[in-house]
């Protein structure tokens, strides 16, 4: 998973997170995961921003696919 803050007004990605990799569900199909806590750093100041997020499967054949990815506008306060 991939995430980030950019700012509404100008663009910036002021935070970029990678987290590990976890492992897949064992099970084919459509999945439905728990939500996991985002914490913003301290040194993001009050403003309009913009939450995207990837999430990557990586597969054993050695290809990667996108399997979801949002963009939600939210404000820091």
């Amino acid at each position: 998973v991939h995430w980030s803050l950019v700012r509404l007004t100008d663009g910036v990605e002021v935070v970029k997170i990678i987290e590990p990799v976890r492992q897949p569900p064992g099970v084919l199909g459509v999945q439905d995961l728990p939500a996991a806590p985002r914490f913003v750093p301290i040194s993001v100041s009050p403003g309009q921003y913009r939450y995207m997020s990837e999430v990557f499967d990586l597969c054993p054949d050695g290809h990667t696919y996108i399997s979801v990815r949002k963009n939600v506008e939210l404000t820091i306060r």
